[in-house]
C-alpha cells in the first residue's frame, strides 16, 4: 500500500480577520460594560452574567472561526475534516465509484461544509480539488493541491476512477 496522504488548509486572511474582529468586538463590549460609569443599563448580577456569557460565546466563536482548518487524510480511509468544528466525513476507498479533478470556487454561500445540488462541498478557499462519488451516498467535493496524485492514491486503494 502507498504512503499516507495528509494535507491541511488553514484559514484565509478574510476568515482570520473576521474571526479576530469578532473576538475584539466581544472584548470591547465586555470592557465597556464592566468599566462603564454608574448608571449603565446593566442593573444587576443577572444582567452582568448574561453580558459575560454572550461576550464569551462570541469570543469563542470568533477564535474558532479564525483557527478553522481543513484536513484531508488518506490511509485506510479517506477522511475530510473541518476543525475545530464538527464536520468530518470518512469514506472507504472501495466504495468510491468515481473520483475526478475539479476546480472549486466559493459562491454566494461562502466557504465551509455545505450541502449543494450535487452533494457536499468542503471548501476553505478557491483552487483545485477532487469530487468523489460514493456508492449509496451523496458526492463530496473538497480542496486538494494535487488532485491527480490523490486520485491515483485512491485508485491504488480500490477506488473506481473515471
Amino acid at each position: 500500500m502507498t504512503e499516507r496522504w495528509d494535507e491541511t488548509f488553514g484559514p484565509t486572511l478574510t476568515t482570520r480577520l473576521a474571526g479576530g474582529g469578532v473576538v475584539v468586538l466581544a472584548v470591547v463590549v465586555l470592557a465597556l460594560v464592566l468599566f462603564a460609569p454608574d448608571g449603565t443599563n446593566v442593573t444587576g448580577p443577572s444582567d452582568l452574567a448574561l453580558v459575560v456569557v454572550v461576550c464569551g460565546a462570541l469570543a469563542t466563536l470568533g477564535a474558532a472561526l479564525a483557527s478553522t482548518r481543513m484536513t484531508v487524510r488518506l490511509d485506510r480511509l479517506l477522511e475530510i475534516r473541518i476543525g475545530p468544528f464538527w464536520y468530518r466525513r470518512r469514506i472507504d476507498p472501495t466504495t468510491v465509484t468515481a473520483a475526478v479533478a475539479v476546480d472549486l470556487r466559493p459562491d454566494r454561500s461562502g466557504t465551509g461544509a455545505r450541502l449543494g445540488r450535487n452533494g457536499m462541498v468542503v471548501l476553505l478557499d478557491a483552487g483545485s480539488g477532487v469530487r468523489v462519488s460514493v456508492a449509496g451516498m451523496r458526492d463530496v467535493a473538497f480542496r486538494c493541491d494535487d488532485p491527480p496524485r490523490l486520485i491515483a492514491a485512491l485508485h491504488e486503494r480500490g477506488a473506481t476512477v473515471v
